[in-house]
Parts: structure tokens; C-alpha cells; sequence
């Protein structure tokens, strides 16, 4: 294709993430614990339990799909219903991203950042304590997450540290394709590039 058209969400609530399977395996998460899956037809409603604000949501594959949001919620779908899992946090939590059902990374206010090793999450240093808004695992030791006053910080396997980016704007999404090709999208139409 070449154009981008609108689909009818069937809701008036605000929409804060989507995230991808296939074509016909799509949720996008928003405000009052909405969420919406995509048959590749039609968007409908599915129940999540909370009335909570959703921020951020990654498909892994049809049965392991994770949403964050407010005051530490976490969600988990497993093909068939979504269910709360314990974050050990009441911090608002900002966004996700799902390498393998045993290595997920959440991010948030404060540095918050949280790690799922397929049983139980648990905090991680983040060597910041700016908000953070978006994460992308590339492998388990290639993992960046982004956020406030143009924090960059860098999972290697072992430890997160900063990383020197050119703008103190606040950095919203990071999406990583390889070790040497990594993008950042922040306030006042930033655009960061990383070639390793």
C-alpha cells in the first residue's frame, strides 16, 4: 500500500499503544483499561479487568501478550482471557517490549524498570531516575530504554547504563532493528540515530 486510512476502533477513549503480531493479531491499549483486538477484519473489545490507564502493550506471539499502565499494572493475555500479574510496584509503568516469554522488559516513572524472566517480575537498576517512556529488547543483551531530559540508558545482560544522546528533549519511543541500527523519536520531532 501507500496511503494511510482510518479504521473504526469502535471507542472514543484515547488509544496510548499497539502492538503487532501478524495481520490479523493486532491490540492497542488506552485510557480506562481499554483494550482492542484487531481480527484483521474488524477492532473489538476485550475485558482486562481494570479500570486502570494502559500505556504501553507488546505481543509476543498469539498467547503471550503483555500491557503496562498506571500505578504498576501489569496484564497478561494468554490466548484467551487477560489476567493481572504482580509488578511489585505502584509505580505508573510506560512502556514494554517482549523478546521471549522469558525476557520482558517494563519501564516508567522514575527509571522504574522491570524484568519477567517467564515467572516472576522483579526490579532492575536502571542507572537513572528520569521518567522512562519507551523500551526495545533487540536479544537479551542488546536493550534500550528512553526517556525525560534525553536519557538513554543500555542493558548489556548484566547492567543498564547511560549512554550520551544530543538532546536533553524527552525521548518517547525507541526501536532497535539491529546492534547498528537503533531509532529514537522524542518531543520537537526528534529523531535519534544509533549506528553502534
Amino acid at each position: 500500500g501507500t496511503d494511510w486510512s482510518p479504521q473504526a476502533s469502535g471507542t472514543t477513549i484515547t488509544l496510548r499503544g499497539v502492538s503487532a503480531v501478524d495481520e490479523t493479531h493486532v491490540w492497542a491499549v488506552g485510557d480506562r483499561g481499554t483494550i482492542l483486538f484487531y481480527d484483521g477484519t474488524d477492532w473489538s473489545p476485550q475485558a482486562s479487568g481494570t479500570t486502570d490507564n494502559l500505556w504501553g502493550v507488546s505481543a509476543l506471539d498469539e498467547t503471550h501478550v503483555w500491557a503496562m499502565g498506571e500505578r504498576g499494572t501489569i496484564l497478561f493475555h494468554d490466548g484467551t482471557d487477560w489476567g493481572p500479574q504482580a509488578s511489585g510496584t505502584t509505580d505508573n509503568l510506560w512502556g514494554v517490549s517482549a523478546l521471549d516469554e522469558t525476557h520482558v522488559w517494563a519501564v516508567g516513572v522514575g527509571g522504574t524498570t522491570l524484568f519477567y524472566d517467564g515467572t516472576d517480575w522483579g526490579p532492575q537498576a536502571s542507572s537513572t531516575t528520569g521518567n522512562l517512556w519507551g523500551v526495545s529488547a533487540l536479544d537479551k543483551t542488546h536493550v534500550w530504554a528512553v526517556g525525560d531530559r534525553g536519557t538513554i540508558v543500555f542493558y548489556n545482560g548484566t547492567s543498564w547504563t547511560t549512554q550520551t544522546g544530543t538532546t536533553t528533549g524527552t525521548l518517547r519511543g525507541v526501536s532497535a532493528l539491529d546492534e547498528t541500527h537503533v531509532w529514537i523519536a522524542g518531543v520537537g520531532s526528534t529523531i535519534l540515530f544509533y549506528d553502534g
